[in-house]
């Protein structure tokens, strides 16, 4: 999670906006039905738009108000519908627990403490423990015998991912391939 650019989290977050704003809608009918599908099984009734975008490496939730949901353009060309909705379950899973707004609550805090490395390894660890309760969120709406395709799906996303990549404001299903190892036995108490 550490910050590699010298300006604060909420310049990066404006930049950030700026730029994904133009990105195209995916508007095709068959990831508008697995995302309109994925809220009614959550019960969101929030509008969500669905971003294809190559400006990150994982997909991730932006935007506490309008969330968008951006989803890197080759995964949509190369997850099938049901590895799709499984992202989209997860990503939904931080909409209903306020992620969004916890991270930039987060990134105030961290400018204010930005010498204090506790408060960084923190915030760390709570991005951490924020992934595996969104995937136990997940699996806890899925059919037992779909835990294993779950976890088959992060297991591609972790063979599709190029880098780590932290943007202020968002919420990502991957981070870092060693949070995965923390998410393992999450995944084997719920039977996979």
């Amino acid at each position: 999670m550490a910050y590699r650019s010298c300006s604060p989290g909420w310049v990066y977050g404006i930049k950030f906006w700026y730029q994904i704003r133009t990105e195209p809608r995916a508007n095709s009918a068959s990831i508008t039905h697995i995302v309109e599908t994925c809220k009614s099984e959550l019960k969101i009734t929030k509008d969500i738009s669905i971003v294809s975008t190559n400006k990150v490496h994982t997909p991730a939730l932006f935007g506490p108000i309008k969330p968008w949901l951006l989803v890197p353009d080759s995964f949509i060309k190369s997850l099938d519908d049901l590895e799709l909705k499984y992202i989209v379950l997860h990503e939904l899973a931080h909409l209903k627990r306020k992620d969004i707004i916890v991270n930039w609550i987060t990134v105030v805090v961290q400018i204010l403490h930005w010498f204090n490395p506790v408060i960084w390894y923190g915030f760390y660890r709570m991005h951490q423990d924020c992934e595996l309760a969104c995937d136990a969120m997940v699996l806890s709406s899925l059919d037992p015998e779909r835990h294993k395709e779950y976890g088959h799906t992060i297991i591609r996303l972790l063979e599709m991912m190029l880098t780590p990549q932290w943007i202020p404001g968002t919420t990502r299903m991957l981070s870092q391939k060693s949070n995965i190892k923390r998410s393992i036995p999450v995944m084997l108490n719920r039977g996979l």
